[in-house]
């Protein structure tokens, strides 16, 4: 670790060959606190957390007993030690984590359980999902909607899909496959190619 003195010995040898001035404002710029919206910064951050409470909910454990089994102050005191600033204090950060984590923890549960459950559980489970995320986030009520008139085409064409058929696999199943339609005009294009011909 380099001593005070050693540094202000530095600072200085530096500040006679290019003036005080310049060395101040390179030392600004370059030990300038990270720019950006910490809000998004410590999201992104957290996006895996978020994702392994979501997976947990999907598996049939209660957001309470996921809260209790995984605190938000615990995962405020890794997020500390494996996110540390050399501009705030540690504590700083944690406090500031773990209130987020109060906040928003289970908006992103049900959000990410949605996202999820579309294409990797069954209907009703994302139905569930849904319902639990447009407390949040409006747009997930539409988006069940959507998926309620698809599932309600499929039980006129198909009768009741399997429970553990996913609002994807639902929705694909009413629509052919892009390459088989292609194929099927390509097809036909060659049959009157050479019926013209």
């Amino acid at each position: 670790m380099i001593s005070n003195q050693h540094l202000t010995s530095e600072i200085e040898r530096l500040a006679k060959r290019y003036g005080a001035i310049a060395v101040r404002q390179h030392a600004n710029r370059i030990c300038k606190a990270t720019v950006g919206n910490k809000n998004k910064l410590d999201e992104t951050k957290l996006m895996n957390e978020f994702e392994q409470d979501a997976r947990e909910w999907l598996s049939g454990k209660e957001s309470a007993q996921i809260f209790k089994d995984r605190s938000s102050y615990s995962i405020s005191l890794e997020f500390e030690k494996k996110w540390p600033s050399p501009y705030v204090h540690k504590k700083s950060i944690q406090k500031r984590v773990e209130r987020k984590l109060g906040k928003k923890r289970e908006e992103y549960l049900y959000i990410l359980a949605c996202w999820i459950a579309e294409s990797e559980k069954g209907y009703e489970i994302f139905f569930t999902a849904a319902k639990h995320a447009a407390q949040f986030k409006e747009p997930f009520d539409r988006l069940a909607t959507h998926y309620q008139s698809i599932l309600a085409r499929y039980r006129e064409v198909f009768g009741d899909p399997p429970v553990t058929m996913t609002v994807k696999e639902i929705s694909e199943a009413l629509v052919p496959p892009r390459s088989n339609f292609l194929g099927a005009v390509l097809l036909g294009s060659r049959a009157n190619w050479r019926r013209i011909n």
